[in-house]
């Protein structure tokens, strides 16, 4: 028990470090897929806890965790970054709750995160300001179809790779983390300091 309370704190403390520090500075650069890449990471750090053990329910109280070391940022408690961190740990225990050591599972993981992340934004945006947002964000691809030619076809092409981007983004980097938690689990099984289980 005691152990699963350690990969508990460990992990998220790590989470909670990486979106203070490193998800902090990439926000404040304003690059593209920032949330698609925080989002993978975390999905990447989540999954490659469930290597060390398949406690249900972890996932939720790392990502607990991890919200509390966020709102001791520099920006003070933000609720929108640690709702997200929270939906996320929500996402990838779900995910993980069948398969939690699968390839398969890993992948989905990370795919529904980014989305997550990506659709995050419009979704506080409506609850603020209600239907009209989405109107006027229709409004402006149409708008924007007129002034750079595009057609429908091109649009829909534009909104497929949009989406190829977030999947292969997030597959890598939740794969990365799966699969070097794996070779680590390994090699601390041969060295005795970890049990198989």
């Amino acid at each position: 028990m005691k152990k699963r309370w350690g990969y508990v704190s460990s992990f998220g403390a790590l989470w909670g470090a990486i979106e203070i520090t490193l998800g902090s500075f990439l926000h404040s650069l304003r690059l593209p897929f920032t949330g698609t890449f925080l989002a993978s990471m975390s999905a990447g750090l989540l999954v490659a806890q469930r290597q060390f053990t398949s406690f249900r329910g972890i996932s939720i109280y790392t990502g607990i965790v991890a919200a509390l070391i966020k709102s001791l940022s520099p920006d003070g408690i933000v609720i929108g970054p640690m709702v997200g961190i929270l939906s996320e740990a929500i996402i990838v225990e779900l995910i993980l709750l069948i398969y939690p050591r699968s390839v398969i599972t890993a992948v989905l993981a990370g795919v529904f995160c980014a989305t997550w992340a990506t659709l995050q934004g419009l979704l506080h945006q409506w609850l603020i300001y209600g239907s009209s947002i989405i109107e006027l964000y229709l409004e402006l691809i149409k708008e924007s179809q007129k002034v750079l030619s595009i057609s429908n076809i091109t649009g829909i092409y534009l909104i497929v790779l949009f989406f190829s981007i977030i999947f292969l983004v997030s597959s890598s980097v939740t794969l990365f983390g799966f699969f070097i938690a794996k070779e680590c689990k390994k090699v601390l099984i041969e060295q005795g300091l970890l049990k198989n289980n």
